[in-house]
């Protein structure tokens, strides 16, 4: 989960929808999964549990989120008594690289279920999952239902004696619905594949070069994450972070003059927080 600093409320939100203030603020990614939003997110405020359906307020600012709509349903659907307290981007510890990790991407089997389509049995595929390291971070993927398919809209369950598709047509009709999962999954397998390519530069000019290119790749992708935590394990390489995942910050120690911020990450990702680059320092 991508920590940011929250913005303090202007005038350049007053009487802008919701949804629109946060995408502006924090950048057009759940603030959740981290799934690249096709619009304006659905703004959530952490004060509620609620979706905000009007304008931003000066009062609503301080716990308003952009979601995707999966994120935001399954936010929405937990009944207050039930919510816990789940890490917030803006003021927890959402990100770190190392043994102080709130949460790790690995891949495994995820058992896929959707009653809400008409499938009567779960389905266990392939799929990178979300592996929380605290209790609070396992409250943030049960709230936010990181590993499980949010079904928007429900269809007729089937008829009596009626066959279920093969299991291979049933995870293309969930994953059609709720992508998040496989989106995670083939950001992972990209991250990896970046990671090989930048292991074989030769030289620190070549990787720097490469270094710019995986940077459009995040940002087109999301999951900025996904990609950080990677790229932080299989390189170890200080400069490569912070040109891609957090270019607006100062330039780390041990950070290859090559290195360049890369602008197209200082623009998708606005207001992300760098105090996780402190670890870097220790790589020399």
């Amino acid at each position: 989960m991508r920590p940011v600093t929250r913005p303090e409320w202007g005038p350049r939100w007053v009487g802008v929808a919701a949804g629109l203030a946060v995408t502006d603020a924090f950048g057009r990614y759940c603030a959740a999964c981290e799934v690249r939003l096709s619009g304006p997110g659905v703004a959530w405020t952490a004060a509620s549990g609620e979706v905000v359906e009007g304008v931003a307020t000066a009062a609503l600012w301080p716990d308003l989120f952009g979601l995707c709509d999966f994120c935001a349903r399954a936010a929405t659907a937990v009944p207050a008594g039930s919510r816990g307290e789940p890490l917030l981007p803006d003021r927890d510890a959402t990100f770190a690289l190392g043994p102080a990790a709130p949460f790790g991407y690995e891949p495994g089997p995820l058992e896929l279920a959707a009653p809400e389509i008409g499938l009567r049995s779960p389905h266990v595929v392939s799929r990178v999952g979300v592996a929380p390291r605290s209790e609070r971070a396992a409250e943030t993927a049960r709230l936010f239902a990181l590993d499980r398919p949010v079904v928007l809209t429900p269809v007729p369950a089937l008829g009596e004696g009626e066959p279920e598709p093969s299991a291979e047509l049933a995870v293309q009709l969930i994953e059609s619905r709720d992508p998040r999962l496989m989106l995670r999954t083939e950001a992972w397998q990209y991250a990896n594949e970046a990671a090989e390519l930048l292991e074989q530069a030769r030289s620190v000019a070549k990787r720097a070069e490469l270094a710019r290119m995986v940077a459009h790749e995040v940002a087109s992708q999301g999951f900025w994450s996904v990609w950080a935590t990677v790229l932080a394990e299989r390189l170890r390489d200080p400069g490569l972070l912070w040109s891609i995942f957090a270019p607006a910050a100062p330039r780390p120690p041990g950070a290859a003059a090559a290195y360049q911020p890369a602008e197209v990450c200082f623009w998708a990702f606005p207001s992300t927080r760098d105090e996780w680059l402190v670890e870097t320092a220790a790589w020399g």
